[in-house]
């Protein structure tokens, strides 16, 4: 008699992203028992570690894009889309982090440009592959990543209210000419 399957490629996600958000590594054993289930049934859907690593990743980035889409939908503002960026980071750390390791430059090249750039050019009504979008793309990223990077490891000591420095500075970017209208190369 056959059992039916108890687990599936999306419950691992979500046990893995629960034990990643809760000890802040990722273990396939406590996945597992996240799941109910023992660790080899984990293997019939991800053959290693590494490998649900990757997709974790993969799909972080999905949730991040769907976040800054559904806030461009909201308000088709660069402070809308910062202000999303801002709480996906305030609200999954960990995941955040994993996104930004070392070894995940494939996947994250590949997740920016399809789930995250987009809402950014839509917004600033400029197609992802024109040539003057590459640096408007990055100092806004830079500024964005930066920021919440800094906020996420305690190291704006002087105080203040972080929400308006965030906002200040987007606004200030949103106005720059450069940013409006980028320079076609």
């Amino acid at each position: 008699m056959a059992h039916p399957k108890r687990i599936s490629p999306e419950l691992i996600l979500g046990a893995a992203r629960a034990c990643l958000e809760r000890d802040g590594a990722l273990n396939l054993r406590e996945v597992a028992d996240r799941l109910h289930v023992r660790t080899p049934s984990l293997y019939e859907y991800f053959p290693s570690l590494d490998a649900l690593r990757e997709e974790l990743v993969r799909a972080g980035f999905i949730m991040l894009g769907e976040e800054l889409r559904a806030a461009a939908k909201r308000e088709r503002s660069l402070l809308f889309i910062g202000r999303a960026y801002r709480m996906f980071v305030k609200h999954h750390p960990r995941l955040y982090h994993l996104m930004r390791e070392p070894g995940t430059g494939r996947i994250r090249g590949h997740a920016i440009g399809q789930f995250v750039i987009q809402p950014i050019a839509d917004i600033l009504n400029i197609r992802v592959d024109d040539p003057g979008f590459l640096p408007v793309s990055r100092i806004l990223w830079s500024f964005v990543h930066g920021f919440v990077t800094l906020e996420q490891a305690g190291q704006f000591f002087a105080g203040g209210d972080l929400d308006r420095t965030f906002e200040t500075g987007i606004r200030a970017l949103a106005a720059s000419r450069e940013i409006r209208k980028p320079p076609r190369s």
